[in-house]
């Protein structure tokens, strides 16, 4: 029977991702991730089945950490102007204090290019993102 994965094991190893990749580039060897982690590399396999696939879930993660920022206390009643400059600004903010997840923002999106993913995919990703952006946030 299979162990039961654990949310701390994934989050080390995302964290570990990020800290190694940022170091030594997307090139780097899962083993050094998977020891980064403090997990085995056949461990960092039961929570990824490839590195492509790690690589992926760190760009969706650290995508989806930099909406949340963009959207926190967005301004509902402001006009479009304010609303896109509060997205701005906490964009940067996100940016300058997390500049190597940014680095590994971008080389995720490069290089879910460089594995085929069409450009019209990675666009219509990126119009869903913005879509996700302007919609008003519920009470």
């Amino acid at each position: 029977m299979a162990r039961p994965r654990s949310d701390d094991k994934r989050n080390a190893i995302i964290a570990a991702a990020i800290r190694v990749i940022a170091a030594e580039g997307p090139g780097v060897a899962t083993a050094t991730i998977a020891k980064e982690g403090g997990v085995s590399n056949g461990s960092l396999f039961t929570y990824f089945e490839t590195k492509a696939d790690l690589f992926n879930q760190l760009y969706l993660e650290l995508k989806a950490e930099m909406a949340a920022v963009a959207l926190d206390a967005m301004p509902i009643d402001d006009d479009a102007r304010a609303k896109m400059r509060h997205v701005w600004m906490r964009w940067v903010r996100w940016a300058t204090e997390r500049a190597s997840q940014v680095l590994d923002l971008a080389r995720g999106l490069t290089m879910r290019a460089q594995m085929g993913m069409p450009r019209e995919t990675l666009l219509k990703d990126a119009d869903e993102a913005a879509d996700v952006m302007l919609l008003p946030r519920s009470s």
